[in-house]
């Protein structure tokens, strides 16, 4: 039975943050999930326990085999033979049918004659062939295949967020597979799907690993209560300092009074300078010590608010009144995707969800909206301006910094701009930074900021993937303030339950 064990291992950064810090962990047969703010250290922890990432301290011990998928790797194969690793062996089983044959080749092939019709029958239920171009699958069905094959392996599985682009469906089904699995299985994730099919919740924050084993309402009951206790002890702590502040301010103004009161009656010859110069030196000491009682309390509010997130719940979005387009198809029929005749009749000011299973088209439909597609039939009228924005906010320059993309396409004074980014929780440094260095749940906010303030039609694919439960609650409500409409993709229905006033569009085989 293959094991992996962490003992007090410690990962950090060369900037010296320590992601994760005297972890001790050992995983076999067990489920695991492991989750937490996006940037925790999430992914390097499972690198560390596939052995990809040397730790910075402590050690890793296994025992048999793990296979590790970091996230959108399937993206890397070109066909479905490609990826279950067996396109030399095919290649080799081909030439021996034509008698062209190596003695390599019957090395190779081994006793695998029939490997050919094996897996054709494997993946027949699955309307594939070994053949089937990889890149014509929806990212969704490429998990489930790769999935299937992993299902076989007596190896613990290190899956990083292997669900995003699933729907619904296929998260139960990835669910009930990774459940079944009698190996270990360790994922990476923020879907409730997967978090409440788990044996045990992983909670990585601040370099801390804490452990839930009753399910996702429980565990994000749990997380609630500690966000609550750590909103109470920050605004302790605030108001301790601003109390500290004020009685400083209090006690530098007596300090003035007394010492000019000593300064006076040396002059009078009422009182020595000698006792003048005492009691002034006393109160001084006595100002240092408030002083350095203020920047402990400082310290501590500085450490509380590391925990705790301030509430961001009212955005400030140009309101600048812009008129209303339709957006229409008529007996139209996608270029990718399942032969059906789409109808859709609706407006720049509605809010719409697209939902369907995977391979539907839904993705197709917004980038056809986006102009990036045309029809395979029919008629369509685009709003004017459209911008799609994939869950990598790829739209966005990244080499360049969000403020200098701003500055650039908006004709607003430039206080406006940082004002606009700094009511959504992006302050001037995250802005200054090039945007391959903000995370995705900040690309996405920043994104919607910029075409907001372009009047343009957002085209939203799966923006939640990848991130964190907080992340998605802020996008949420930030969709949720929106003064226009949206087209919006997405399977997470924890997620989608947070949006109010949104039209279900479904796409489905006809």
């Amino acid at each position: 039975m293959p094991w992996i064990q962490l003992k007090q291992a410690s990962f950090i950064l060369a900037n010296g943050q320590c992601l994760f810090c005297d972890v001790d962990l050992t995983i076999e047969r067990q489920f695991i999930a492991i989750t937490g703010p996006n940037g925790a250290g999430k992914s390097h922890l499972l690198k560390a326990l596939s052995g990809e990432q040397p730790l910075t301290s402590g050690e890793r011990q296994s025992h048999g085999k793990c296979f590790y998928l970091p996230q959108d790797a399937t993206n890397r194969f070109a066909t479905v033979s490609e990826l279950l690793g067996l396109k030399e062996k095919l290649a080799a089983l081909h030439r021996a049918h034509q008698g062209l044959a190596s003695e390599q080749d019957f090395d190779l092939i081994a006793d695998d004659w029939q490997l050919e019709s094996t897996w054709q029958a494997t993946l027949a239920p699955l309307e594939l062939t070994l053949e089937t171009p990889f890149t014509k699958l929806s990212p969704g069905k490429r998990m489930r295949v790769y999935i299937e094959v992993l299902q076989s392996q007596p190896a613990i599985l290190l899956l990083d967020e292997p669900s995003n682009h699933m729907d619904s469906n296929n998260k139960h089904w990835l669910a009930e597979q990774l459940k079944s699995h009698k190996h270990g299985v360790v994922v990476v994730t923020h879907d409730p799907i997967l978090l409440d099919a788990a044996d045990h919740i992983l909670h990585l924050k601040q370099g801390e690993l804490t452990h839930h084993s009753h399910g996702f309402d429980a565990f994000r009951e749990a997380l609630l209560q500690t966000q609550a206790r750590q909103k109470q002890q920050h605004l302790a702590n605030r108001a301790e300092q601003k109390a500290l502040k004020q009685a400083l301010i209090a006690a530098d103004l007596q300090y003035q009074r007394q010492a000019n009161k000593g300064k006076a009656q040396v002059r009078a010859g009422s009182q020595s300078k000698l006792i003048a110069d005492f009691k002034s030196d006393r109160g001084s000491k006595r100002l240092a010590g408030q002083t350095h009682k203020i920047q402990q309390a400082q310290d501590r509010v500085k450490e509380s608010a590391v925990y705790y997130r301030e509430d961001k719940q009212q955005f400030h979005f140009n309101t600048t009144t812009r008129a209303k387009e339709k957006i229409r198809l008529c007996e139209a029929e996608l270029c990718f995707g399942p032969e059906k005749t789409l109808n859709l009749f609706a407006d720049t000011t509605q809010k719409l969800r697209v939902t369907g299973d995977n391979g539907i088209g839904k993705s197709t439909l917004l980038k056809t909206l986006a102009g990036k597609l045309e029809l395979k039939r029919g008629e369509i009228q685009r709003p004017t301006t459209c911008i799609y924005l994939d869950q990598h906010c790829a739209w966005l320059e990244q080499g360049n910094s969000i403020l200098d993309i701003a500055v650039r396409l908006l004709d607003t004074p430039h206080h406006n701009i940082i004002t606009s980014f700094a009511s959504v929780g992006l302050k001037l440094d995250k802005i200054s930074s090039p945007v391959m260095k903000l995370s995705g749940g900040e690309k996405m906010k920043a994104a919607i900021v910029l075409v907001v303030q372009l009047q343009g039609f957002l085209l939203l694919d799966e923006p939640d993937n990848h991130l964190d439960l907080e992340a998605q609650q802020e996008l949420a409500t930030m969709l949720n303030q929106l003064p226009c409409g949206f087209v919006l993709v997405s399977h997470n229905e924890h997620f989608c339950s947070q949006l109010t006033n949104i039209k279900a569009l479904p796409l489905c085989e006809q």
